[in-house]
């Protein structure tokens, strides 16, 4: 995955973009999960 670079406060606004995709994963993850025990 390409992560998206600002101008200003790049590393900022990366580790946001980085966290959120981690977040999206992880709830469908979490969603799969339960997808399979029902």
């Amino acid at each position: 995955m390409k992560t998206i670079i600002f101008p200003s406060k790049t590393s900022e606004k990366r580790i946001k973009i980085n966290d959120f995709r981690m977040f999206l994963s992880l709830k469908k993850a979490f969603l799969d999960q339960n997808t399979f025990q029902n």
